[in-house]
């Protein structure tokens, strides 16, 4: 697995989502290693196979080394669902 790098801007985080996502907004709500929380607007790209993603666009996105984790909160019809989360390492500049 390729190292992601504190800071990095331009990173395609993809998740799929096991639910067809037609007509639905996801987003992405992310707790750092410090237990602080951001949320994230995801993109749905093929919403037939639920695929979504983000792509970080500040450094501040994910500057905190350690492991994030990134939950898709999916909204339907006023309704709100939870899709497994997943981890994202985050590695510091210049390490092998």
């Amino acid at each position: 697995m390729a190292k992601i790098y504190s800071g990095t801007i331009g990173l395609k985080i993809q998740i799929t989502i096991d639910s067809n996502l037609s007509g639905e907004t996801v987003i992405y709500n992310i707790l750092r290693p410090n237990s602080t929380t951001f949320v994230k607007t995801a993109t749905i790209n093929n919403p037939t196979q639920g695929i979504t993603s983000y792509t970080t666009t500040a450094v501040t996105d994910f500057n905190i080394i350690g492991t994030y984790i990134i939950q898709p909160q999916i909204t339907s019809g006023g309704n709100v669902f939870y899709s497994e989360p997943i981890e994202l390492e985050i590695v510091d500049y210049y390490q092998k």
